[in-house]
């Protein structure tokens, strides 16, 4: 039997929440169920700005189940 995971760069994340989608769709995870959740840090202030907008960061985290499915015995 296979197992499947998703490997995501953090520094790349921008928080589409296709990670998710993907996942409920392999996986046939039932409406209103989510095993991936994306979380969202921030806005963070970093460092002084000079101008017209502060100088903010977010970042976002998927949370991945750490379910282990079983074979139908």
């Amino acid at each position: 039997m296979s197992h499947y995971s998703i490997m995501t760069d953090l520094n790349r994340c921008v928080g589409c929440l296709s990670c998710s989608v993907a996942c409920k769709t392999v996986n046939n995870v039932p409406i209103g169920s989510f095993w991936i959740k994306v979380l969202r840090v921030g806005p963070n202030k970093c460092g002084d700005y000079q101008g017209k907008r502060p100088n903010n960061e977010t970042y976002f985290l998927p949370m991945q189940c750490r379910i282990a499915k079983t074979p139908n015995a």
